[in-house]
This record gives C-alpha cells, structure tokens and sequence, in this order.
C-alpha cells in the first residue's frame, strides 16, 4: 500500500467550468447583455409612448385644441413616456439579466468549493486508511519483536532446559 496523493481531480474540472461562466457573465462580454436589455426596454417604452401620446391627444382635442395642436401635445407626450419608460425598463432589464448572471456564478462558486472539499475529504481518507494500515503492520511487527526473546532471556532459558542438569537436579531431589 503506498502513501495517498492528493487529486485536485473534482476542483479542476469544477474549476474550468467556473472560468468559463465568468468569462461569459463577465468583463467586456457581459455588456452584450446590454443589448438585450435594450430591446426589451425599447418594447416596453413604445407601448407605454404610444399609449401615453393618444391619451394626451384625445385630452387636447377635448380640450377643444386645434388637430395641430392637439397632436404636438400627443408627440410631446409621447416622447417624454418613451424617455421614462425606456429608462426604467433599461435599468430592470439590465438589472435582472445581471442578477441571473451573479446567481448563476455564485452557484457554480458554491460547486467550486464542493469540489474541493470533495477531493479534501477523499485525500483525507485515504490518509486515515494508509495510517491505520501502517499501524496494523507496526503493531504486528512490535508484538513480534515483543515475543522474540532477548539475549538475557535466552540465556536464562538455555539455563533452565539444559537437560542434564535438569536430570541431575531433580535425581537429587529424589535422593534426598
């Protein structure tokens, strides 16, 4: 078994896709989102001008306005509802679209960092395995070495079985 080595594996991948969210939502190239705000701000504030210029038409011309009159009022009109509404929309628009683009960078931060723990975690377990193998092999090998005996105890034993000692010992014990 050999030590673990730490894989990066999960945070890379994790990683390169991140990069690319932030190249996308980012920098220069999120300004292109400007367009599509802009369109959507330009569709919004027509409607409203339009709406906006016909009421204060009709307003004129029941007023008893000339048509002349009556219609620069509507275009006066017109123009000042575009020019708020386009302003008002442009800035939601924009505002949603940039929202969508921080939320999705943030979730794909917060899988940025899963990943990393994930690979952490794995390293980390691997760890503890290769450890608690190592100390299997060392509590082996010191509990072999406990039960080989020492120079001392060997000489000791020697001593205690040498047979015919032994023999010579235990005949006298028998005589008496």
């Amino acid at each position: 078994m050999s030590a673990p080595k730490y894989s990066s594996s999960n945070y890379d991948s994790a990683a390169a896709r991140y990069e690319q969210l932030a190249q996308k939502y980012t920098g220069e190239n999120a300004y292109k989102y400007s367009d599509v705000a802009s369109r959507q701000a330009n569709t919004q504030a027509k409607s409203t001008a339009e709406s906006e210029g016909a009421a204060a038409q009709n307003l004129a011309r029941n007023a008893g306005y000339s048509r002349a009159r009556a219609a620069e009022e509507g275009a006066a009109a017109r123009a000042s509802a575009y020019k708020n509404q386009y302003a008002n929309s442009y800035q939601n628009a924009y505002g949603n679209i940039n929202n969508a683009n921080n939320a999705a960078l943030q979730a794909r931060g917060a899988l940025l960092n899963g990943a990393a723990q994930k690979d952490s975690n794995k390293y980390q377990s691997d760890s503890n395995r290769y450890g608690a193998a190592m100390g299997a092999v060392g509590g082996a090998f010191t509990g072999i070495a406990n039960a080989i005996p020492s120079d001392e105890t060997t000489k000791d034993i020697t001593a205690k079985t040498d047979c015919d000692r032994r023999r010579e010992e235990l005949l006298a014990r028998l005589r008496g």
